[in-house]
């Protein structure tokens, strides 16, 4: 029986060994959600101007209040959905994130929706993360340029220069320092609205469109 003993030791030691590291692991994970939750969700509330206000439930539905802002040029929105996606964005190995969100108008008006200029990359640095606004603009400029490539002649490239525009943006993964992501036009007014897909060259600053659909 004793020479079973030291055996049985070991392993019940590996074992909890592994299971304690699995555990840390984990809660190291949480913490790294819960700091990065709290950090996207700050960064979001400093984008607020003189005309755009983000405000919680129960101050959007205050629409008498909103409407009047409105019409006197304040734009009232409250952040409804945040979704972020885990990938890398640079060469450290560590995973960084591409941020969306939705925020919805406090008026009862149209513009609700989780616009190219409600997206940005934020970097996982060794003990801090930090947003790379030069990383965004990038791509957001080549993103609206090869639209504009697409589209020379119609009348729409003219406001490709406004992000805004662009009114629903969704990025689906990171693989290989492509980001992947599909966008909406519907809110055109007098010009085709347009849906598609899209890919990222993070390293090239390039961006291609697919399975463009205009109506």
């Amino acid at each position: 029986m004793k020479k079973y003993l030291i055996p049985c030791i070991l392993f019940l030691a590996q074992f909890s060994c592994t299971s304690l590291e699995g555990e840390i692991s984990e809660i190291n994970n949480m913490k790294i959600d819960s700091d990065i939750n709290h950090f996207i969700y700050q960064y979001i509330k400093t984008l607020q101007s003189d005309t755009i206000k983000l405000v919680d439930e129960y101050d959007c539905n205050q629409t008498d209040g909103n409407i009047n802002n409105f019409h006197q040029g304040v734009y009232t929105y409250q952040i409804d959905q945040i979704k972020k996606i885990r990938g890398f964005l640079n060469s450290d190995s560590i995973y960084d994130y591409c941020i969306t969100y939705t925020a919805y108008n406090c008026w009862e008006g149209i513009g609700t929706g989780n616009y190219l200029s409600n997206l940005f990359f934020v970097l996982q640095k060794n003990d801090y993360f930090e947003v790379d606004k030069t990383m965004t603009d990038d791509f957001k400029q080549s993103f609206l340029n090869q639209l504009n490539l697409v589209y020379p002649k119609n009348s729409m490239r003219n406001i490709f220069k406004d992000e805004e525009f662009v009114n629903k943006v969704e990025i689906q993964s990171i693989q290989n320092n492509i980001i992947f992501g599909y966008f909406e036009l519907l809110q055109c007014g007098g010009i085709p609205c347009i849906t598609g897909e899209f890919q990222y060259n993070i390293n090239s600053k390039t961006t291609i469109l697919d399975k463009l659909r205009s109506y």
